[in-house]
């Protein structure tokens, strides 16, 4: 078993009736306008592919985590069903981010492998302070 793509963006769907997934804004980076940074929604895709011989169903968890502070722990299920691939689309509505950094999205599967994905969160940019000139 093997991650074969790993992104993280504002969005990602599924469409019902062509079965196709679309992703859309996907994020390298963030850039704060103040801290802390509210995220409303972020999507956390990974497409994953098995042998033919391997397990259709693992068991997996998925961690968010700023630097080395994890902000989401949660258990995750891959169901392959009766194929050879499947996606795991993780949708996350809201997420705070309380300083700059490295936010690293990660989902391992014991004792198999992981798939992540690092977005940079850039500080906000240093003002200057207002110039004033004496007459």
């Amino acid at each position: 078993m093997r991650a074969v793509i790993s992104l993280v963006a504002q969005g990602v769907i599924r469409d019902a009736q062509t079965n196709t997934i679309s992703a859309f804004n996907i994020l390298e980076s963030l850039s704060a306008e103040g801290l802390p940074l509210f995220v409303p929604n972020i999507a956390y895709f990974v497409l994953w592919e098995r042998e033919p011989n391997e397990p259709s169903i693992r068991e997996a968890t998925l961690n968010v985590r700023l630097e080395q502070t994890v902000l989401i722990s949660v258990g995750a299920r891959i169901d392959f069903q009766t194929f050879l691939r499947a996606r795991s689309i993780n949708q996350i509505a809201g997420l705070v981010l309380p300083s700059p950094g490295q936010l690293v999205f990660e989902m391992m599967v014991p004792d198999g492998p992981r798939a992540t994905y690092t977005v940079t969160i850039n500080a906000p940019a240093q003002v200057p302070p207002p110039r004033v000139e004496a007459h």
